[in-house]
């Protein structure tokens, strides 16, 4: 699976649909806090499909569905070498490019096709780690704009979202309210544990999500 993700373009292609959010306005109060910020999904589909939730505190929030990986890094000279490790199955696979990082740019090219990307850093360059920690923008072959996410434990995240859509949110006590353009509103009971925030329903199973780190 590893190797055919940075084939053709280097990234696999994901094609999804979702309903749209539209914006309003809404207000927090203190007890609401906790869930400002960006969570994503730990369940994904075998596609490695899921979502992020991006709450701001202004009663606003972004939901954006795409395509998810998670795999280890290390560095072996020039060559930057990712394994991912089948969730099901505990299959390891591996692949490996070459990499040059100049400044706030970095060139992955394919050992074998030749295939190149560029990626351009995302977040100001930290002096304290490797040149290669933090996110990277490059464009997929879809035409959209992807990410590589590498931190410093040699953990790598790659996230090509598909698109983000706008909306609000309501809480009250442990109520949640999402506004849906042309829908009633969806409310689900939710639940912060630490970094841990759980979305109950009457008619889906528990939906669980990790608070982003970056």
């Amino acid at each position: 699976m590893c190797q055919q993700l940075f084939s053709q373009g280097l990234v696999v292609t994901w094609l999804f649909t979702l309903v749209m959010i539209s914006p309003s306005t809404a207000s927090l109060s203190a007890q609401e806090v906790s869930i400002v910020g960006k969570w994503e999904s730990v369940t994904r589909s075998r596609g490695g499909i899921g979502s992020t939730l991006d709450f701001h505190s202004d009663g606003t929030v972004s939901l954006t569905p795409g395509a998810m990986l998670d795999l280890n890094y290390r560095l072996d000279g020039t060559r930057l070498v990712m394994s991912f490790t089948d969730p099901g199955s505990g299959e390891v696979s591996e692949n490996t490019v070459n990499v040059h990082i100049s400044g706030d740019s970095m060139m992955q090219s394919d050992p074998e096709s030749g295939q190149e990307i560029r990626l351009v850093r995302a977040q100001a360059a930290r002096t304290d780690t490797l040149p290669i920690v933090g996110t990277w923008s490059f464009t997929h072959q879809t035409g959209g704009i992807a990410f590589q996410i590498f931190t410093a434990d040699g953990n790598m995240h790659l996230r090509v979202p598909a698109r983000t859509d706008r909306g609000t949110y309501v809480i009250s006590a442990d109520s949640l309210t999402i506004i849906i353009e042309g829908q009633d509103p969806r409310q689900v009971r939710y639940a912060i544990d630490g970094t841990k925030l759980t979305l109950y329903s009457t008619d889906e199973s528990p939906q669980h999500y990790n608070r982003v780190p970056w």
